[in-house]
């Protein structure tokens, strides 16, 4: 007796000597654990195994993934070394979602009359003497001038030629839509509206811009769904990282409006994958109690990027070298390769589980946490019962760089107002109150647009407040899924939820840009009443704070009873099992055999599992 506690006090020694480093600071036990990942499924030593108690406080209540968490740790320096490594992909990502405001920005512009601008006429004279003023806008028409041979009058001068009574006649004047526009270029420098005429009779190709980054994000989660379940998170975050730098600087050299359109449709794809992939292990490696926190942090880096844009885009004034300045920051997405590790979750989904005790071995070790016998360990992760949750559910008023400035600035209170909301009013009554909060915020700011006395920082605060509520929700909505749907179909269903996202995010620029331009309140009722709908669609959901992440299709019970057909061959209902239950395992029949029966660890089995 004496003996066999000196040697299980010395097991923990002599794994360390087994143990080789590789990259990232990660300890390799593949050799070592193979081999006893063998022994295990071999002649009933999964049951020997759980004979064995351990000395690590906790390590007898390993009954579910979240217990093996606890004992890892989550919230120690290697959970935080996680959240860094995932938020460089939300940084980088609003860089790129954001920037068409700045890329695309549309100054003032008016017809390209050449006759006069060869014969360098200034922009006032031009205006003043061949563009239709609009009584209505207080502008010059943009798309638009007066019918008439400047040939004639281009060599006298404007002075001249409107004392010599040759201006065209306003009222009895025809005008024509011309196809080629000058732009003032005091603001901006050169964007792709300026270099490409998107103005006029084209204009249809600048929200399609911004739509093709959307329609992009929804292809990509269609497509990562599937890429995420098949090959892991790991290796579509890595490869979707590496396209993503060439992609991002590609587009800074794209040759015409076409090009560019469809770089950032791919850009966005690949986008997609990853940012599922980043979220998808930030969450798998969180506990229940950690996971609003995190959740709520890995966002942050959004709202510092999209306070950082409008500087970056004030200093920057030529939309390539914007671009190229704005695709820097994705360089960093390489470092993922030595921090990011495949969730553990969806390696023992795969079977995979001496590759998830040596993430979890690495956990441990930056965490200063110590854990059980790999041999241990990798018999819980065989017999783990995994905790069922909840049922599966089958810029017109001020400047654009302050607006924008605010607009990012207000996202760090949506995000970090976001988790005490969720600890004192849950998750379903938190929805309900943002997307109530942001319908009531902009179906305000739609009735004030009527009113010309109306203070303009009361149409900003409006605007901005239903912005920081819907934003907050949004995120809270990723959280949500994650909680709802099994590992099995977490990905796909997140997945496709980013779908229906995105085809109001493809919409939207086209109501914004084009609708707004025809009746200015529709862009806010139409936002208000959707917020509103959903209000009261988010009363229905489930609460699930507090719960443990769902892993399996259904729970499992124990039944230790052992039936016989009438072809004597025994059929055991195996379940939900505790690898530290010694009272189940030592539970023998008077013949000496135990009455649990070892269920095999076959694909099918796993998958029951989890």
């Amino acid at each position: 007796m004496e003996s066999t506690e000196k040697d299980r006090r010395k097991a923990p020694t002599e794994e360390t000597g087994n143990e080789r480093q590789t990259g990232g600071g990660r300890t390799d036990h593949s050799e070592n654990v193979d081999n006893k990942e063998e022994s295990i499924k071999s002649e009933g030593g999964g049951e020997a195994a759980l004979t064995n108690v351990e000395s690590v406080d906790g390590a007898e209540n390993i009954a579910t993934f979240e217990n093996l968490l606890q004992l890892v740790g989550t919230s120690g320096r290697w959970n935080y070394l996680i959240l860094i490594a995932c938020s460089i992909c939300t940084f980088t990502s609003v860089l790129q979602m954001m920037s068409y405001q700045f890329l695309g920005a549309t100054p003032d512009h008016w017809c390209h009359v050449t006759p006069l601008v060869e014969a360098n006429w200034t922009e006032e004279q031009i205006l003043s003497f061949a563009i239709p003023y609009n009584n209505d806008t207080g502008k010059h028409e943009t798309c638009q001038m007066y019918e008439y041979d400047y040939s004639l009058v281009a060599d006298l001068g404007y002075e001249e030629a409107v004392a010599s009574g040759l201006m065209p006649e306003s009222d009895n004047a025809s005008v024509v839509a011309c196809y080629s526009r000058d732009f003032n270029l005091t603001q901006y420098q050169s964007t792709v509206s300026i270099e490409w005429d998107l103005v006029c009779e084209r204009r249809a190709l600048y929200p399609t811009t911004q739509s093709a980054v959307q329609v992009g994000r929804l292809i990509g989660a269609i497509i990562s769904s599937y890429l995420l379940d098949r090959f892991g998170r790991r290796p579509v975050v890595l490869w979707s990282s590496l396209l993503v730098v060439v992609l991002t600087f590609a587009t800074s050299a794209s040759s015409s409006v076409e090009v560019y359109i469809i770089l950032k449709l791919v850009t966005n794809v690949v986008y997609g994958g990853l940012s599922s992939g980043n979220f998808l292990i930030l969450m798998e490696i969180c506990s229940a109690k950690e996971r609003s926190k995190f959740g709520t942090l890995f966002m942050l880096p959004w709202a510092l990027g999209y306070m950082a844009l409008p500087g970056i885009a004030y200093l920057v004034k030529r939309w390539r070298w914007l671009q190229a300045t704005l695709s820097l920051p994705t360089l960093l997405l390489t470092l993922q390769y030595w921090f990011m590790p495949e969730s553990p979750r969806w390696l023992i989904l795969q079977g995979r589980y001496s590759q998830t005790l040596e993430i979890l071995r690495w956990g441990a070790k930056v965490n200063r946490r110590s854990l059980p016998s790999d041999q241990y360990l990798l018999t819980a992760m065989e017999k783990m019962s995994l905790t069922v949750g909840l049922p599966s559910l089958a810029s017109h008023y001020v400047d654009p760089y302050i607006y924008i400035f605010f607009g990012g600035l207000m996202e760090v209170p949506s995000y970090l107002l976001l988790w005490p909301a969720i600890v004192f009013l849950g998750k379903v009554g938190t929805m309900s109150f943002l997307f109530l909060f942001s319908a009531i915020s902009i179906l305000l700011l739609t009735y004030i647009l009527y009113l010309p006395e109306a203070p303009i920082l009361a149409k900003i605060f409006l605007s901005l407040s239903g912005k920081m509520s819907i934003t907050s929700a949004n995120h809270l909505i990723k959280i949500f899924a994650v909680e709802l749907f099994p590992t099995k179909y977490r990905s796909m269903a997140i997945s496709q939820a980013k779908v229906f996202a995105k085809l109001g995010s493809i919409c939207s620029p086209y109501i914004i840009d084009i609708l707004g331009d025809v009746l200015v309140w529709v862009p806010s009722a139409v936002l208000g009443i959707s917020s509103l709908v959903a209000a009261g669609l988010s009363c229905l959901l489930p609460e699930t704070t507090g719960r443990n992440i769902q892993e399996d299709e259904a729970p499992r019970q124990v039944n230790t009873t052992v039936t016989h057909e009438t072809d004597s061959r025994a059929t055991v209902a195996t379940e939900a099992f505790s690898p530290m239950d010694t009272s189940s395992v030592n539970n023998k029949s008077p013949d000496g055999q135990s009455n649990t029966a070892y269920e095999p660890d076959t694909e099918t089995s796993r998958k029951s599992r989890f």
